[in-house]
């Protein structure tokens, strides 16, 4: 017997502290809304909700799926540190320093942004793992830190969410039966 299809009803937009794996903030809205559209939201309510707190320090570290200029300038806009991973192909600039071979470095990407950070480390399986930061100074974080913090990432998410799939079985939101899990997007800040 085949199984119907079920069509993909929203989308989840998390931001987690990657030291405790705690989600502090989380949004469920349909599925029309894009993953970098409700980013954009949800950061500006919790820099808002965090700075009420007295944590004036934060640093937000987004996968992939999240890099844009607009959203890049949105977070220097809010005077908040990034750490976007950054796909071959997201930008010229970026592609011709990777290729320049050198593995940490300062790049003038927009105008109106200040200078930012690329840093470029060989994954074992040769994959380069690119990293754009307005964290500029190696004093903030050095290279072997950076990564470390971007690692962090995958440990909060990734695996908090195996464990949300498991707990809050998203593969039942669907439909009545087990029909697959719904699209999930995931964003992740870490504050200090």
């Amino acid at each position: 017997m085949e199984k119907a299809s079920c069509p993909v009803l929203a989308r989840l937009s998390e931001f987690t502290d990657v030291m405790s794996g705690t989600v502090v903030s989380a949004a469920l809205l349909p599925m029309k809304l894009g993953e970098e559209t409700i980013a954009e939201e949800q950061l500006k309510l919790l820099t808002k909700k965090m700075r009420s707190w007295e944590q004036q320090k934060l640093l937000y570290i987004y996968d992939r799926g999240y890099p844009s200029k607009k959203f890049i300038l949105s977070h220097i806009h809010l005077d908040v540190d990034f750490v976007f991973r950054i796909p071959i192909g997201f930008n010229k600039q970026i592609d011709s320093f990777v290729a320049s071979g050198e593995v940490d470095g300062m790049i003038q990407l927009y105008d109106e942004a200040p200078n930012l950070r690329v840093a470029v480390f060989e994954l074992t399986s040769g994959e380069k793992e690119i990293l754009l930061t307005s964290l500029v100074e190696s004093t903030e974080l050095s290279y072997e830190e950076l990564f470390a913090a971007y690692g962090a990432r995958w440990r909060a998410m990734e695996e908090g969410y195996k464990r949300q799939k498991v707990q809050f079985e998203l593969q039942n939101w669907a439909t009545e039966s087990t029909m697959g899990a719904p699209n999930v997007s995931v964003v992740v800040a870490f504050y200090n």
